[in-house]
């Protein structure tokens, strides 16, 4: 959300829109959503280690929750309609 009166058009919070781009790094992902999700979820307060993945494919190739489940002991669902 931005300020009517924000000549910088920068989000409340005082960061450019896109800040979480600079964390982008690709463990399973393909455009780096590993890194930013790792950097989010760590400035979030106490978390349940869930996840859920719409269109998995095979839970590994450009997964957006491999990585959380594989290196951080998430649970997760993981749904493909194939």
């Amino acid at each position: 959300m931005t300020s009517p009166n924000n000549q910088n058009n920068l989000p409340l919070n005082g960061r450019p829109n896109g800040w979480l781009n600079q964390y982008a790094r690709n463990v399973y992902s393909q455009f780096g959503e590993d890194g930013i999700l790792e950097q989010a979820l760590r400035l979030l307060p106490v978390r349940d280690k869930w996840c859920v993945e719409f269109g998995a494919h095979d839970g590994l190739t450009y997964s957006n929750s491999a990585n959380l489940i594989t290196a951080q002991e998430y649970r997760a669902v993981l749904i493909e309609p194939d």
